[in-house]
C-alpha cells in the first residue's frame, strides 16, 4: 500500500523553504561556465578539433553547437532551455546540456541549472546528476520512462525517491530536446517532413447520448486494476507484497484497486453529454487557444489525485503520454467537475477536469494513453513505483483530419553538372588560357613585330601547361 512521506521530512522542506522565502533567497546551483561545458563536450568526444559557437539550425529556429573533427562533422551540442520550456517541481525549468553524435546517440546530459526546492532536503545534488548520466547511450529514437513499466518498446530507468517529479521533467527535457533537434537537422532517420499536421475537432457533430452509449463506442475508455494486477507489477522489487495468509492474500487480489475513467471534453457529443450544456460553455471559455480538457474519474481505493499537488502544486499520480512526450499537470490545469448529467454514470469518488496546455502540442487525432502511476514506499525516503496505462484513441466522426502536404524530392542533379561544380577552379583556369592562347593566336601577326615578347610568351605558355 502506498505511504506518505515522513511527516518530519515534509515539516523540514516546509521550514526550509519558508525561511528561503522570508530572508528573500532563492536557491540556485553553482552556474556552469562555458569553458567548463566545452571540457565536458570534449571528454565526450575526444576525437573532436573544434566545437563551433552557437548558431541556429536554420532561420528562425533554435541555436546548437556543431562538434568537428577535422572538416566532418560527429556530434551536435545544446542547452535544453533554448529548444524546449517544460516547467519542473519549482515551477522553473531544469537547463541540461545534451550533446548527441551524428546516429543520434546522447553522449552529454549534464543538468547546468535548477531551482527545485526539493534538493535541499536530504537528497544530495550528485543523485540528480547520476540520474541524468543514466541517459547516457540513449538513442533519440528510443522511448524512455521513469520507472517500472510494462508497455513494450519503452525502456525503464530508476527514479530517484524523493524528487521523482523532478526527475521525470529532467528525463523529458533531455530526450523531447534531442527528438526536436535530430528531426530538424533529419538525423537519426528523423525529419522535420514526417510531421503529421495535427487533427482538429468538428464543432458541428453532436448527438445526444447516455454513459452506456459513451462507453459502448469508445468515446470514454477506463483502466481497470485489482490488486493482484498491482501486486504482481511489484514482484521481484523491494515493495513486493508478502503475505503467510493465504485466505487473506485470496480476498486481496480480488479487491478493486481503482477503476480509472479518461475522456476528452473539448469534443462536443463527450463534453455536453458529461458536463451539461452550461458547464461545457464555461469549460470551453476558460480554456486558452489550443489548450485540450480531459475528464477523469475513479473510484475503488486508490486516488489518482493523490496529495501531492496540496505539497508542490504537481499531480504526482496521473499523467498523458502521447508519442514521445509526458503531459503532467499542476495545480493551475485543474478544475472538480461538481455534478455529471449524464444518464447511467456510476458513483465516482473522484472526478476532476485536467487541462492539457497548447505547449504540449497535444494532437487529438493521434493515439494517447491515460498513464497512472502507483506508489509504494519502502522506508523513510525511499520508495518504488510502477505504471499502467489505458490506450485512447478519438473516433473519426469527431475530428477534421488536414490534408497532409506531399514533400517531393527535387529531381537529382546532373552528374556532368555536379563535376563541373566541383572543377569549378580547374575550369576557370582553363578557360583564361584558352583565351589568352586563341588571342595570341588572332594578333599573330601584330606580334610579329615583338619577336621577343612572342618568344618569351610561348616558353612561359609551355612551362605553364
Amino acid at each position: 500500500m502506498t505511504t506518505l512521506l515522513n511527516p518530519l521530512h515534509i515539516l523540514r522542506l516546509l521550514v526550509i523553504i519558508s525561511i528561503l522565502a522570508v530572508c528573500g533567497i532563492s536557491y540556485a546551483m553553482p552556474p556552469v561556465t562555458e569553458a567548463q561545458q566545452t571540457e565536458t563536450i570534449q571528454l565526450a568526444f575526444p576525437t573532436a578539433t573544434r566545437i563551433s559557437d552557437k548558431t541556429p539550425i536554420a532561420k528562425d529556429q533554435p541555436e546548437i553547437k556543431t562538434i568537428y573533427k577535422g572538416d566532418d562533422v560527429i556530434g551536435y551540442a545544446f542547452e535544453s532551455n533554448d529548444i524546449v520550456n517544460i516547467p519542473a517541481y519549482s515551477g522553473k525549468p531544469v537547463n541540461v546540456l545534451v550533446a548527441m553524435d551524428t546516429l543520434g546517440e546522447i553522449k552529454v546530459a549534464r543538468v547546468l541549472a535548477h531551482q527545485e526546492p526539493i534538493l535541499l532536503v536530504g537528497i544530495p545534488e550528485r543523485h540528480l546528476f547520476d540520474f541524468a548520466s543514466q541517459l547516457l547511450g540513449a538513442k533519440v529514437t528510443e522511448h524512455i520512462v521513469v520507472g517500472q513499466s510494462g508497455k513494450s518498446g519503452v525502456r525503464s530507468i530508476d527514479s530517484l525517491s524523493g524528487a521523482t517529479v523532478t526527475v521525470m521533467v529532467v528525463n523529458e527535457v533531455i530526450m523531447r530536446s534531442a527528438k526536436k533537434v535530430a528531426r530538424l537537422l533529419g538525423i537519426a532517420g528523423m525529419s522535420a517532413e514526417n510531421i503529421v499536421l495535427p487533427a482538429t475537432i468538428n464543432p458541428n457533430v453532436f448527438t445526444k447520448a447516455n454513459w452506456e452509449q459513451l462507453m459502448g463506442d469508445g468515446s470514454i475508455r477506463h483502466l481497470e486494476l485489482n490488486y493482484a494486477e498491482v501486486d504482481k507489477s511489484f514482484e521481484g522489487t523491494e515493495a513486493e507484497w508478502i503475505s503467510k495468509d493465504e485466505e487473506q492474500t485470496t480476498q486481496r487480489k480480488q479487491k478493486l484497486f481503482i477503476d480509472l475513467y479518461y475522456a476528452p471534453l473539448n469534443i462536443p457529443t463527450i463534453g455536453k453529454n458529461i458536463l451539461g450544456d452550461n458547464e461545457f460553455d464555461w469549460l470551453m471559455s476558460e480554456l486558452k487557444p489550443g489548450d485540450q480538457a480531459i475528464a477523469v474519474m475513479g473510484l475503488g481505493d486508490y486516488s489518482f489525485k493523490g496529495n501531492g499537488f496540496v505539497r508542490g502544486g504537481i499531480f504526482d499520480r496521473f499523467q498523458v503520454q502521447q508519442e514521445e512526450k509526458s503531459i503532467i499537470f499542476r495545480d493551475s490545469d485543474y478544475h472538480r467537475i461538481n455534478d455529471i448529467y449524464i444518464d447511467g454514470v456510476p458513483e465516482f469518488d473522484e472526478k476532476v477536469i485536467f487541462i492539457i496546455r497548447d505547449k504540449y502540442k497535444f494532437d487529438i487525432g493521434t493515439p494517447w494513453q491515460a498513464e497512472l502511476l502507483v506508489r509504494r514506499q519502502i522506508g523513510a525516503l525511499d520508495s518504488v513505483f510502477t505504471r499502467f496505462f489505458g490506450d485512447y484513441q478519438a473516433l473519426e466522426q469527431y475530428i477534421i483530419r488536414p490534408i497532409q502536404p506531399v514533400y517531393i524530392d527535387a529531381e537529382p542533379e546532373a552528374l556532368w553538372v555536379s563535376v563541373w561544380r566541383n572543377k569549378i577552379f580547374q575550369i576557370t583556369v582553363l578557360i583564361i588560357s584558352l583565351v589568352m592562347l586563341f588571342t595570341v593566336i588572332i594578333l599573330q601577326d601584330y606580334l610579329d613585330k615583338h619577336p621577343r615578347f612572342l618568344q618569351l610568351f610561348r616558353k612561359a605558355f609551355l612551362i605553364y601547361t
